[in-house]
């Protein structure tokens, strides 16, 4: 346990915590505003982002921006090339917004959409 970190004892239980409506911002046009290589728990990814459409707060209060986004996994090859294959979600994405590498989504049209996971919370993304 980290110096930081105190044992404290709370009177914990169900809490309300705001929900923002998503449906107000689906069929609306943006663009993909980021493009970021990351690395994750399970490899490579690239991630992409729209403009902030609002603020949203966090459990401690502090405000952050509301995106659209997409997270699409990379591959790595026998010889340690990272990129897609042919049929994979990247290799669709590209071809669906006819450009060659995703470098060049910035500042490509979409339209907002919301997809549901698996616990059922809805998060903003877009197509």
């Amino acid at each position: 346990m980290d110096e930081k970190d105190k044992i404290v004892e709370l009177n914990t239980g169900k809490i309300e915590i705001p929900k923002i409506d998503l449906k107000q911002y689906v069929g609306k046009k943006t663009v993909i505003e980021t493009v970021e290589e990351r690395k994750g728990k399970y490899g490579f990814y690239v991630f992409l982002a729209t403009p902030s459409v609002t603020t949203i707060k966090d459990l401690e209060g502090n405000e952050k921006p509301l995106k659209g986004s997409v997270i699409i996994g990379l591959q790595k090859d026998s010889e340690g090339n990272i990129g897609w294959g042919d049929g994979t979600k990247m290799d669709c994405f590209l071809k669906y917004y006819k450009v060659n590498h995703y470098k060049e989504l910035v500042g490509t049209d979409v339209v907002f959409q919301i997809k549901t996971g698996k616990d059922g919370q809805e998060f903003l993304t877009f197509a």
